[in-house]
């Protein structure tokens, strides 16, 4: 067994206190990436033991283990139209983006119409409590 420092061994102690806080709290995977502790603002919370990127007082990173669990490889190839599990559409429609609208077709499908909600109905469905907001 290789010879640890005192230190170093004291660290080790203090970050497994650290993840069995965790465990005692009863707080899952789900809950620990509500509060952003799996997330990048657990990177703002360098409590050495729970984040990996957390340097000891020297400045360097430690060698205690906290990385994410193997994961298995995929299974299964994901289905794509360079290998063959899916298929484009070949026929585009008669009015692409590119195209202009003629006269007749109302509602026009060009995105240059201007509608920035489509399918709403806010004429036939009004809001039910309207909120004004003044800036000062």
């Amino acid at each position: 067994m290789a010879k640890i420092s005192k230190t170093r061994q004291k660290e080790k102690q203090n970050a497994r206190r650290n993840r069995q806080e965790i465990v005692k709290a009863g707080l899952d995977r789900r809950e620990l990436m509500r509060l952003g502790l799996l997330t990048s603002a657990g990177f703002l919370i360098p409590k050495r033991g729970l984040s990996a990127r957390a340097l000891n007082s020297a400045g360097m990173p430690d060698d205690i283990p906290c990385d994410s669990p193997p994961t298995a490889p995929f299974v299964q190839e994901l289905p794509t139209h360079i290998n063959g599990g899916m298929v484009l559409a070949q026929d585009v429609p008669a009015f692409s983006n590119t195209a202009e609208c003629p006269p007749q077709a109302a509602p026009c499908p060009s995105p240059r119409e201007g509608r920035t909600r489509p399918h709403q109905a806010f004429a036939r469905f009004p809001p039910a409590r309207l909120i004004e907001v003044h800036q000062r």
